[in-house]
């Protein structure tokens, strides 16, 4: 005895409650919304992989493509910046893939052109046009 109930009892109450309450939950489980579609769960991951891409990918696209015409543009004369830092003239192109830069005099140093960051030679032209232009005006 238990409680001042017969053991069986207490056992046949125990399990009567067990599938009451299993009834609840099952209660409880039939009034909870339903799921959300596979759409609207990817929906957040597609979201971030399209900010990733107009805002990281699409610009790295377009800085190579401005570094590769660069690079196709590349002719004798032109000062350049090396991606270390160096300044130098190029004195002769080797072949597709390599320049001969001049930096210092009769320093001579052998590049690959996927190394050269910079062409100097727009700037030099933009500050000698905006000098002769200020010659110009003073005249």
């Amino acid at each position: 005895m238990r409680n001042g109930l017969p053991y069986n009892i207490v056992v046949s109450l125990s399990i009567r409650m067990l599938f009451l309450i299993s009834n609840a939950f099952a209660d409880a489980a039939a009034q909870q919304p339903a799921a959300p579609s596979a759409l609207m769960q990817a929906l957040p991951l597609i979201f971030v992989f399209g900010l990733l891409y107009f805002f990281m990918i699409l610009p790295q696209q377009k800085r190579a493509k401005q570094h590769k015409n660069l690079l196709a543009s590349l002719k004798k004369g032109d000062r350049v910046i090396t991606n270390s830092g160096i300044i130098g003239t190029i004195t002769k192109i080797v072949n597709d893939n390599e320049v001969v830069v001049e930096i210092a005099d009769k320093v001579f140093v052998k590049f690959v052109k996927a190394t050269i960051a910079t062409v100097l030679e727009q700037h030099v032209q933009k500050q000698e046009q905006e000098q002769e232009a200020k010659k110009d005006v003073e005249e």
